[in-house]
């Protein structure tokens, strides 16, 4: 459980950061458009620890098709970040 605190560490530290670019990887049958429907972020919003427990929820619930789902933010400087969703499909 030493990752889990790591992780809420670096996304609080980017925490109000605004969101310059979202980007999906790891999708083979559902569609990067039905993922980026399910988030509740859009580029220019600002990056929230709230939104981002609802983003994983949202995607495990909806599609019951993934193994894996993680976000990671890659701060880019000047308070902004993009937002990687990076999922793993069920075989």
């Amino acid at each position: 459980p030493e990752d889990s605190q790591d992780e809420e560490l670096s996304a609080q530290s980017v925490q109000g950061a605004t969101i310059h670019d979202i980007i999906v990887q790891g999708n083979q049958q559902v569609s990067v458009q039905a993922i980026l429907n399910k988030i509740p972020y859009r580029k220019g919003q600002k990056f929230d620890l709230i939104k981002t427990r609802e983003t994983i929820k949202n995607l495990y619930h909806d599609f019951k098709r993934f193994r894996t789902v993680n976000l990671y933010a890659d701060p880019l400087g000047d308070d902004l970040i993009d937002l990687y969703v990076i999922v793993e499909e069920k075989i």
